[in-house]
């Protein structure tokens, strides 16, 4: 039985430990390495942190204005062209799920208005939940693609913040 408490312990201090941002790789008052501030700087725009934000950061850990200013344009632009890529492979996949859909929708309609058969019209709702997948990730895409600052959200949370995956 102490075994198992030892184990959840050192579980939970390693879990608490591993926590971003709770503690930082550098003491108060200690001069970080300057790779480091720069990584960290990064990581904060990457996440979707306001640029005056890690501006503030930069200086106050010794890095000039102007190439704090430099270095955080090229983050911003680096987050903005992962944001386009993820735009363009959301809007290509609602493409194709929404002609999947309308095709489906379609043959669905002919068969049973041409042949006249008696079709089961269970079909018909699964493929207008997949037409509206296909239309959902289809906009969300679209704007990705074209207004990606008014993304807000760290990039690594953009593909499973979507309420249709």
């Amino acid at each position: 039985m102490p075994q198992a408490r030892l184990r959840t312990g050192v579980a939970l201090v390693w879990c608490v430990m591993s926590l971003p941002g709770l503690f930082p790789n550098h003491l108060p008052g200690e001069n970080p390495k300057p790779g480091q501030v720069m990584a960290d700087a990064r990581a904060r725009i990457i996440r979707g942190d306001p640029a005056a934000e890690v501006r503030d950061f930069l200086v106050e850990n010794g890095v000039p204005a102007a190439e704090a200013d430099a270095k955080i344009k090229t983050f911003v632009r680096e987050r903005l062209a992962e944001i386009r890529k993820t735009g363009l492979r959301n809007t290509l996949i609602g493409a194709v799920l929404l002609g999947l859909a309308a095709g489906g929708i379609f043959l669905w309609l002919h068969l049973h208005y041409h042949i006249s058969a008696r079709i089961d019209g269970r079909g018909i709702g699964g493929l207008a939940l997949i037409g509206f997948i296909g239309f959902w990730k289809l906009v969300t895409g679209l704007i990705q693609l074209f207004w990606p600052q008014s993304e807000h959200e760290a990039i690594s949370d953009l593909n499973g913040s979507d309420p249709m995956e």
